[in-house]
């Protein structure tokens, strides 16, 4: 703990570099696995295995169905979880080794051997993998998501936390686009190289989420908290009106974010017709525009505020979309487009997250509890519907402008189709998330005063955790490290 110079104690955030690297590399290797799948898997089936678009629209729709179901039930047993190694340790460290096992099945069909008919082997195997890949993504994915909102409790301590997230997950990020558009946006048939070259990404990601729980730290007093019975958890997370809000808005932003990131690569090599490693070039361009302005964004962040700064992004994404869609079939002012898009994706990659952790401050102040992972639990049980959605639309919209599946080359009008669908969904989808964000009130002067409330209860339950602990003789030396005592 410290004093401000007018005397006011408030909570010390020196988080390490050490933790905030593990928490940088552990988010790399989540996005690693998890962006390859939202997206490239749909083009997988598609592009190179030759799934019917229908079938693909209605795998999603059932995925859709466990996608929503799955997150809150994890979430809420994650908070209410009581081991020696802590709450969210040990779903890292013991869910990182299944992780790249099920990355790996995704990319292998077997059912063939099962059904004479290979489009309803490929389509229930396409269904196998998103269940079971998606149930272990979501419960590791929580703990990634919702971490910073316990190693940190104010603006400037979780800015500076994101600036690390931001810059070791673009590893994992760029990773994932970069290889699945060198390999997916060919035009031929499948690269003998890339299931191969997925099973080292597996074992690579893997260890990025697996070596860093053993540096990690986390709220160790919220553990003894009394818990909410699961559906009073529910019940109390759709109370806080904020979050309900920001939802709606984090639904449609997400439908553009998976377009943007997991269906560029027909894009790239329909629209572009860029093939092979130059195909690269447009992620490049992305990338280095994003990791050059995170700093710059996090400075602004704090001069404006999240919100103003998020809405801002936002509004410049939708024009630059707009613009894509007329400039991409000129190579170089598309290629310049592309690099201011990237620009002003940075802070809404960026800001995301720390607006969700305000709302889940402000469950604090109104329940008295840390519930981060049921947050993070039933914020996916808005956004991952989001992911059949985009997947879905993208598909619907070039089937209706002629495009074939597992066909080398498209015509013209399925390309414009392929243009279409990857510039306008995320613009309009990023115009109805903009229009939610006007009803965001966790800012201002009266948000700043409620978090000195929310202060003086961190105080007050870390006093009480540490008695408890001289009570039973014993003192955890994690949480020593974590209070820099």
């Amino acid at each position: 703990m410290s004093k401000h110079s007018d005397g006011t104690i408030f909570l010390d955030e020196r988080v390490t570099v050490g933790q905030k690297l593990s928490f940088g590399f552990a988010g790399a290797g989540v996005s690693l696995l998890s962006n390859i799948i939202n997206g490239p898997l749909s083009i997988f089936y598609s592009f190179k295995l030759g799934l019917d678009r229908e079938k693909i629209i209605l795998a999603m729709i059932i995925f859709a169905i466990w996608n929503t179901l799955n997150d809150p039930l994890f979430g809420i047993i994650e908070d209410r979880t009581n081991s020696k190694l802590g709450r969210r340790i040990p779903y890292l460290r013991y869910g990182a080794p299944v992780f790249g096992i099920l990355f790996v099945f995704c990319w292998y069909p077997f059912l063939d051997l099962l059904f004479a008919d290979t489009q309803w082997a490929l389509f229930w195997n396409f269904l196998i993998a998103l269940f079971l890949f998606d149930t272990i993504y979501t419960i590791i994915g929580l703990i990634t998501y919702s971490l910073p909102s316990e190693m940190c409790i104010t603006e400037t301590g979780r800015h500076n936390l994101q600036v690390y997230s931001i810059y070791l997950g673009a590893i994992g990020m760029l990773g994932s686009m970069v290889l699945t558009t060198i390999f997916l946006s060919e035009t031929s048939e499948l690269s003998p190289w890339f299931r191969p070259i997925m099973i080292t990404t597996a074992v690579v990601g893997s260890l990025m989420v697996f070596i860093p729980s053993f540096y990690l730290v986390e709220n160790e007093y919220a553990i003894r908290e009394e818990k909410f019975t699961f559906f009073k958890a529910i019940g109390e997370t759709l109370k806080n009106s904020q979050f309900v809000l920001f939802e709606f808005g984090n639904f449609f932003h997400e439908v553009g974010w998976v377009v943007l990131t997991g269906l560029i690569s027909p894009f790239v090599g329909y629209v572009l017709k860029y093939e092979g490693f130059i195909s690269a070039i447009p992620l490049l361009l992305i990338f280095a525009m994003v990791l050059i302005f995170t700093y710059p964004t996090s400075l602004l962040a704090r001069k404006w505020g999240n919100k103003k700064t998020y809405m801002i992004a936002f509004s410049a994404c939708i024009v630059f979309l707009i613009v894509l869609f007329f400039t991409s079939a000129y190579n170089i002012i598309g290629l310049i487009t592309i690099a201011l898009l990237g620009i002003v994706i940075c802070p809404v990659a960026f800001l995301n997250a720390p607006l969700m952790f305000e709302i889940i401050d402000n469950d604090e102040i109104l329940t008295g509890k840390r519930r981060e992972t049921t947050y993070a639990g039933m914020n996916a049980l808005f956004v991952k519907p989001a992911i059949s959605l985009a997947n879905a639309l993208f598909f619907w919209i070039i089937g209706m402008f002629g495009y074939v599946e597992g066909q080398a080359i498209q015509s013209e009008s399925a390309v414009f189709g392929i243009r279409l669908a990857y510039c306008l969904i995320p613009a309009a989808s990023f115009s109805l998330a903009l229009f939610f964000m006007t009803f965001y009130k966790l800012q201002g002067p009266e948000w700043q005063k409620k978090k000195v409330i929310l202060n003086q209860i961190h105080l007050e339950k870390e006093q009480a955790y540490l008695e408890q602990l001289t009570k039973e003789g014993k003192i955890s030396p994690t949480y020593k490290k974590l209070r820099r005592e």
